[in-house]
């Protein structure tokens, strides 16, 4: 059995673990892996691993407190399970830029890099809002720092940024076990928080206003994440 034959049937088996758990749709589950899959053919088992470590921890952050949660009226939808929406939200970036990664002959650890931005981005982001209304004392506008209440839109909190800190540092880590440059490590936290600030900016601004929705606000930040991570490389 190939390489890729086993990773295929772990990405499926996976896939349907999390589906029977009730922790995503079933088409949600269809769009992950095949999203999966995709990542793994254009950036390696680097890319497919940070991708998991994303889905573990979102998971169990979105599980942790629920009815607390419930009570703040901040608990994700359908119970928490997610969807195709929620795939393509968080890693549909990552997704787009394993396939251009297929297509065009783009350098493997620099390719690989962006999409472990993309997944600090997204776990940074979903750790944040998923623990900081849990764990947050004071919430206030990212853009006047104006109070404000848990879960609105564009509202953070110091424990959020910090919640929102591990979770970039989680997947960095992961480029420091494949044996990556520490500069590389500290460029996809930086990616990742500022991603995540960037997601609360957006959603302040844009979605508040109703010009955007909760995923399209996730796509953008993702995006500007990966972003600021090839801004970096630029100058290492």
């Amino acid at each position: 059995m190939t390489h890729s034959t086993i990773i295929m049937v772990a990405v499926a088996t996976a896939a349907f673990f999390a589906y029977k758990c009730k922790k995503v749709t079933l088409s949600g589950a269809l769009a992950g892996a095949f999203a999966a899959y995709l990542i793994y053919l254009g950036g390696g088992d680097i890319a497919l691993v940070s991708f998991s470590v994303f889905f573990i921890l979102g998971t169990m952050a979105s599980s942790w407190k629920k009815s607390k949660k419930q009570s703040l009226k901040v608990a994700q939808e359908n119970d928490g399970q997610r969807g195709v929406a929620n795939v393509f939200a968080n890693v549909g970036v990552a997704v787009l830029l394993a396939i251009v990664g297929m297509f065009m002959s783009i350098a493997p650890p620099f390719l690989s890099t962006l999409m472990l931005a993309v997944f600090a981005t997204a776990c940074s982001d979903t750790l944040s809002s998923e623990l900081g209304t849990v764990y947050g004392k004071r919430f206030f506008s990212v853009i006047d720092f104006k109070p404000q209440r848990a879960g609105k839109d564009g509202a953070i909190s110091l424990a959020g940024l910090f919640f929102g800190l591990m979770g970039s540092l989680a997947i960095a880590a992961v480029a420091l076990v494949y044996g990556l440059e520490y500069s590389i490590f500290v460029v996809i936290v930086v990616s990742g928080l500022l991603g995540n600030i960037l997601d609360s900016v957006f959603g302040a601004t844009l979605q508040n206003r109703g010009l955007i929705n909760n995923h399209q606000v996730n796509f953008l930040a993702t995006g500007a994440g990966a972003l600021v991570c090839w801004l970096m490389l630029l100058f290492l």
